[in-house]
């Protein structure tokens, strides 16, 4: 099974204050067996981006280490795997976010968040077994964003439910 975790879940799992921080960290730190996490390119900008913005009062080292642990979910040791689109996907992707965009009024990088899981799963074919489940799951916190996403045809988690 494959899920795909936008900013708002992911984030999480770094922010200790945030309602379900101890569920985004289980989920990012040790995902069920069965589960392969995903997301797209938007992810680890926006969430380095968040991370400097509401850690101000910090000083530069805890920055930094936040940040650090964040771009180490993305790496070989990490769980989460970032999935970049070609030329071609990009553009299906950009057009795909212009329409979500108009005709679900979500925010702009919400979006993207789900053209983007929507050019992934439909990149599942290649990636996959013929047996293997097929369907993308798409999890957030935004409810929002899981309504338009709902909307476009993907199987919608609730937070943390995998």
């Amino acid at each position: 099974m494959i899920a795909y975790v936008d900013t708002s879940t992911f984030l999480r799992a770094f922010l200790p204050n945030e309602v379900g921080h101890r569920e985004a960290r289980a989920l990012i730190e040790d995902p069920p067996a069965e589960l392969a996490l995903v997301t797209g390119w938007l992810t680890r900008i926006e969430a380095v981006a968040s991370v400097t913005k509401r850690s101000r009062h910090l000083d530069q080292a805890r920055q930094d280490a936040i940040v650090a642990a964040i771009e180490s979910e993305f790496g070989a040791a990490g769980t989460v795997i970032e999935i970049l689109p070609d030329a071609d996907q990009f553009e299906q992707l950009r057009v795909i976010a212009n329409r979500i965009a108009r005709q679900r009024w979500v925010q702009g990088p919400d979006a993207i968040h789900i053209a983007s899981a929507l050019v992934i799963e439909g990149m599942l074919p290649e990636l996959l077994e013929a047996d293997d489940d097929l369907r993308l799951r798409f999890v957030t916190n935004d409810k929002e964003q899981r309504v338009a996403a709902n909307q476009e045809g993907l199987l919608v988690l609730e937070p943390f439910e995998t």
